[in-house]
């Protein structure tokens, strides 16, 4: 059974996280979490220096209870085929508050019973260890010098209050995984992000540059078989 000590032994700091891929660049890679109900996204990346597209992989289904055995079994075979060296998980804080709510919960939940599942063969280590990033960069509620906070004294307008809407549901807009890792690269390889930026720009107007010639000479072809 796992502890809260589990959870903060293989938890680091994004800036801890970002040097220890540095050191590890040339032979491993970067696994991103996006944990939600039903759900965890997952999305593949090399070290920013490679200049290479982060990969979006199959999701893998959860179901509302206990965890099943083939969600870590599936992330033990990523984690080796691959030779990941951490992971990145979506930290979902309440865009509105600051707050850690429901989501949050979920997530510690998750890797919680992932950490006891693979207790003989653990793949999230202090070497392999897990990073909390908040890719929207919510922002923190502000606490005086006596810890209050003055966010609890606002009275809000609203007249229905719905938990699902407000606390529980956290909307994804595309892959969260691979959009998570994308401004944890960003932010930390900015110049080396921009640059994937730009090649990726530059393949997307070459691929629809060629398509639309493409199409363009199989118009004149249809044109000269009708001719003759």
């Amino acid at each position: 059974m796992t502890t809260p000590n589990s959870i903060t032994k293989i938890l680091t700091t994004p800036a801890k996280f970002a040097s220890i891929f540095n050191w590890k660049k040339a032979s491993a890679k970067v696994l991103s979490l996006e944990i939600q109900k039903g759900k965890i996204g997952l999305a593949l990346a090399s070290h920013p220096s490679f200049h290479e597209s982060v990969h979006v992989l199959e999701p893998i289904p959860l179901s509302k209870r206990a965890l099943a055995e083939t969600v870590p079994q599936k992330l033990e075979e990523i984690v080796k085929q691959e030779n990941v060296c951490g992971f990145v998980v979506s930290w979902p804080i309440q865009q509105d508050t600051g707050k850690l709510g429901y989501s949050c919960g979920l997530v510690l939940n998750t890797l919680e019973q992932i950490l006891e599942q693979t207790s003989d063969s653990p793949i999230m280590t202090s070497k392999s260890p897990v990073c909390l990033w908040d890719g929207a960069h919510a922002k923190l509620p502000s606490i005086d010098a006596w810890g209050r906070c003055p966010d609890y004294d606002r009275t809000s307008n609203n007249t229905l209050h719905l938990a699902s809407m407000e606390q529980y549901h956290v909307p994804s807009q595309g892959n969260a995984a691979s959009e998570v890792m994308k401004d944890f690269f960003q932010t930390h390889w900015p110049q080396l992000h921009d640059t994937i930026q730009q090649n990726q720009h530059i393949y997307s107007s070459e691929s629809t540059s060629s398509t639309h010639t493409d199409h363009q000479e199989s118009h004149r072809s249809k044109r000269r078989a009708n001719l003759m």
